[in-house]
């Protein structure tokens, strides 16, 4: 069953608009790190509409990442604050010289782009 999660924005300028962006209810990717010789299966669970966990298989962890309802990504460790629109933006899933990624379940952009937020800012580079 797919679920849409829907943030409002706001702008400068003072105009609100709204987006959804559809989540699916389970994510999983496979990570290849040529350099370190390693790989690992992440998984993204969607607990609810702003809800997610994102689990790491190599380090047996996971975290908890909430969307509050002004479109910022609240998390259960340190790690920098962004908006989901950055998110997007700014984390996607691209292999290059080190990183292979793998998509082995059904993936949103959403949930692609969290796995690769977590990886770079908490479980591997963070």
């Amino acid at each position: 069953m797919n679920k849409t999660l829907t943030v409002l924005f706001f702008v400068l300028s003072g105009s609100v608009f709204a987006s959804s962006f559809p989540v699916s209810n389970t994510c999983s990717v496979k990570m290849t790190d040529s350099l370190n010789n390693s790989e690992t299966i992440l998984s993204v669970t969607t607990e609810s509409e702003r809800n997610f966990t994102v689990a790491d298989s190599f380090s047996k962890s996971s975290v908890s990442i909430f969307i509050d309802l002004n479109g910022y990504i609240k998390t259960s460790v340190s790690v920098p604050v962004v908006t989901i629109a950055e998110l997007i933006e700014n984390y996607t899933m691209k292999n290059d010289s080190q990183l292979k990624w793998e998509i082995l379940g059904e993936c949103t952009v959403i949930e692609k782009s969290l796995v690769v937020f977590m990886v770079m800012e908490w479980f591997y580079f963070g």
